[in-house]
């Protein structure tokens, strides 16, 4: 994926990789002959000659464009300048700049197709600095000391105590949570990390909270998205017997296996470990959601980029309709209420990442899940409305639900628990789209406690 896009939260991820799969598609309309550019449904203002209508030069407009937008787009010179040093390495590289001075015709078609990639990616980003997201901090009038992706619609959480627990008069209402970066910075709280450890914390924001009210959609219409058909109520859970049954499932189920494929399901741009050829993207070992799909269904550059675009175009919809129902209902995640209603309570629990126990006897203020929380509130779940799209959209281009997906990891390959997990290698496979977008229920028990859509 391009340099630094996996540090993003997931809903900024989304949106920027949907921008990149844009540009993508618009340098394959312009070196193409019948394809229509994706914000206009009209051909390209000028296509490239017919000569140049290859996926040589098809990857050297979506190489330019994507450097030429990297600083903006990705955050900084340093992402534009390690895009364009993997780009020359890959050999999809020529300066936008440097037509004039090419001393051949082929070398003057490649820096044309690299001129159309800076020309597309300009008129990328102009259409999209105003789709809603506030990418760019300047909502609300603001110039100075910009807060890229921030709320400007008010959204605060619900009043809640100062520990991040939930009030007793709002039980059921979105907190954030503690949490920490292990380096000292922390305000009013102390959580548990480990075995006899405590590290300073501070406390979550909901992330994007006014994407779901603001953010433009490509398929949805406004009417779509008011269709009180489409609206989700909250599940009235007994809080505190599913909080029991949340400690008590992770305890029982958290082996190697399932460890493995919570960090895989919470990496929604590593669901496969497949490798990529530099003449599917101009950056091998890419890892945009959909890609090994498509790649290993032997498609070409086109139909590849067609996929990915026709998937995530799907997916920033389900994203924002998601969303917007996220925040109307503004529902408590389980790890808040575990803390909340048995925090005093001592309970047989799973001892915590990179323990060398298996369980261990714990206050439940204490009790913490496999992965970090996202800091969003809880239904409807974001992961399976965008798994929904994708399997949609794989099963529709496949003409099958068949399809096998093997994924192997390596032992002691865990982020959580580096060098620890897995014990030994660890081959899963899946047999089934559905499997794959849907994975089985234990997969969800450990990542997603009180999922909604059990």
């Amino acid at each position: 994926m391009p340099t630094g896009l996996t540090a993003r939260e997931t809903p900024v991820a989304i949106r920027v990789t949907h921008v990149l799969l844009v540009m993508a598609w618009n340098c394959v309309a312009r070196h193409h002959d019948v394809a229509l550019e994706f914000h206009t449904l009209k051909p390209p203002p000028r296509r490239a000659p017919k000569s140049a209508r290859d996926d040589a030069h098809r990857l050297k407009c979506i190489a330019s464009a994507w450097v030429h937008a990297a600083e903006e787009l990705l955050g900084g010179a340093d992402a534009r300048e390690m895009l364009k040093a993997r780009a020359i390495e890959l050999g999809v590289y020529d300066d936008p700049e440097g037509e004039a001075s090419n001393a051949t015709a082929a070398a003057a078609a490649g820096a044309g197709a690299a001129a159309a990639g800076a020309e597309i990616a300009d008129e990328v980003m102009t259409y999209v600095r105003d789709d809603g997201w506030n990418a760019n901090g300047r909502e609300n009038g603001r110039a100075h000391n910009l807060r890229p992706y921030a709320d400007f619609t008010g959204y605060v959480p619900a009043p809640h105590k100062e520990d991040g627990l939930p009030s007793e008069t709002n039980p059921r209402r979105w907190v954030p949570l503690p949490e920490t970066n292990g380096l000292g910075y922390f305000r009013r709280v102390h959580i548990y990390t480990g075995p006899h450890t405590t590290a300073s914390a501070c406390f979550q924001t909901h992330v994007t909270p006014h994407i779901g009210f603001k953010a433009r959609t490509y398929l949805l219409s406004e009417d779509d998205l008011r269709d009180p058909t489409r609206e989700t109520t909250t599940p009235e859970y007994d809080l505190r017997a599913e909080a029991r049954d949340v400690v008590e499932r992770t305890r029982t189920s958290l082996n190697d296996t399932e460890k493995m494929l919570v960090e895989l399901a919470d990496n929604k741009f590593a669901l496969s470990q497949a490798r990529f050829d530099s003449h599917w993207s101009p950056y091998d070992r890419v890892r945009v959601v959909n890609a090994p799909f498509a790649y290993r269904n032997g498609w070409t550059l086109v139909e590849g980029v067609f996929f990915e675009l026709a998937s995530n175009t799907g997916i920033v919809d389900a994203l924002v309709v998601s969303w917007r129902e996220k925040v109307k209902n503004d529902h408590v995640r389980p790890t808040s209420v575990v803390h909340g209603l048995l925090g005093d309570e001592t309970l047989l629990a799973w001892a915590g990442p990179g323990s060398d126990e298996t369980e261990t006897s714990m206050k439940g203020r204490d009790w913490q899940p496999y992965i970090r929380v996202m800091p969003h509130s809880e239904h409807p779940s974001g992961s399976s409305c965008i798994c929904s799209v994708i399997f949609d959209v794989a099963r529709l281009v496949a003409g099958t639900d068949e399809y096998v997906t093997v994924v192997d990891f390596k032992r002691g390959s865990s982020t959580a628990e580096p060098g620890k997990t897995p014990r030994e290698d660890v081959r899963w496979t899946a047999n089934t789209i559905r499997c794959v977008f849907h994975p089985p229920l234990g997969f969800n028990i450990v990542s997603r406690p009180l999922s909604t859509d059990r």
